[in-house]
């Protein structure tokens, strides 16, 4: 990971991890090198746990899928909004 990061700031890009929504959310320690770099987890998305959103536990559905892209644009815009002020 480490190494990505490395390569993404020497080409100036903006490396943001996304952890998408699950119904049936795994937990996970996530590891240092991970906390200095941008993290989304989709989880706080505020329709992560409409079961009827998901066609099984970790895939949404349609209507879903286009409600949480939403809501991942505006978090991404934020993030880039940041680094480039």
């Amino acid at each position: 990971m480490l190494q990505i990061k490395r390569a993404a700031d020497k080409w100036k890009s903006s490396l943001i991890l996304v952890n998408p929504p699950q119904l049936c959310e795994e937990t996970f320690n996530i590891p240092e090198v991970m906390t200095q770099m941008h993290w989304i987890d989709g989880n706080q998305w505020p329709l992560a746990k409409v079961d009827s959103l998901y066609f099984d536990d970790h895939h949404l559905r349609g209507v879903g899928a286009e409600l949480y892209s939403e809501w991942l644009a505006k978090r991404v815009k934020i993030i880039l909004n940041l680094e480039h002020n």
